[in-house]
C-alpha cells in the first residue's frame, strides 16, 4: 500500500528505505547502508538489491540480485556487505548481512528494488560511465569512493542525473572512514507521524 492511505499522515517525501552510505574500497572493501528515515518499521521482504554490471540491464544473466528480509527499525540503518569486506578497516563496523553478490567496481548500477521495480538507485541502466560516474562534482566518484547521502534527503530517487549532483557527499574509501556507517540521525520527532505500514 501507499504509505500516506487511509489518511494516515508520514515523513515528508519518504517513500521508503533508501541507501545511505556506498562503499566501493579496496579489494573486496564494498558495502551498501540502507537507511529507514520514517518513525515505523520498514520490513524488507519484498526489496531486493540488483547489481547491474558494465551496462548491462536488469534481464541479463549477469545481473545479481540479493534477496533482503527482516526489518528496518524506526531511525535505524542496515549494513550490507560483500563476504570479503573487513570491518577491521573501517573501526570495527559490524555487517548485518554478508552476500558473494554485493560485488560492484565503479561502473555498476546498483538499484533498490522493491517489488520488481527500482525505488532508489546508483548509476544508470544500461550506460557503461568508464571508470565510473560523476556524483557532486567529482569525476569517477563511484569507483574508489564512499558516497553519504545527504542529511535531508527522505527518499530514494530513480533520477541518477539529479541526485549525484545534489543528495550526496564525496569521501575517499580510505581506512579513516571510520564513524560514518551507522551515523545517520532520523527525524528527532516521531511523534508528529503515523506511518502506515510498508
Amino acid at each position: 500500500s501507499e504509505p500516506c492511505e487511509g489518511g494516515s499522515r508520514c515523513v515528508e517525501s519518504s517513500t521508503g528505505v533508501l541507501i545511505s552510505v556506498y562503499l566501493d574500497g579496496v579489494q573486496n572493501d564494498r558495502a551498501l547502508e540502507l537507511f529507514n528515515p520514517t518513525c515505523g518499521e520498514i520490513g524488507l521482504d519484498e526489496y531486493e538489491i540488483w547489481v547491474i554490471p558494465n551496462g548491462g540491464s536488469q534481464a541479463d544473466a549477469s545481473t545479481r540480485r540479493i534477496v533482503l528480509g527482516g526489518g528496518i527499525t524506526a531511525g535505524s540503518s542496515l549494513l550490507i556487505c560483500h563476504t570479503g569486506f573487513d570491518g577491521s578497516n573501517y573501526g570495527g563496523v559490524e555487517c548485518d548481512m554478508r552476500s558473494e553478490d554485493l560485488d560492484f567496481n565503479g561502473d555498476d548500477a546498483v538499484l533498490v528494488v522493491r517489488q520488481g521495480s527500482a525505488v532508489d538507485v546508483i548509476g544508470i541502466e544500461g550506460s557503461d560511465p568508464g571508470l565510473g560516474w560523476s556524483v557532486a562534482g567529482v569525476g569517477a566518484a563511484t569507483r574508489n569512493h564512499m558516497l553519504v547521502r545527504k542529511a535531508d534527503v527522505l527518499r530514494g530517487s530513480t533520477d541518477w542525473a539529479t541526485s549525484e549532483a545534489r543528495a550526496w557527499e564525496v569521501l575517499d574509501s580510505s581506512q579513516s572512514q571510520t564513524e560514518v556507517f551507522g551515523s545517520r540521525v532520523a527525524l528527532s520527532d516521531c511523534g508528529w507521524f503515523d506511518i502506515a505500514v510498508y
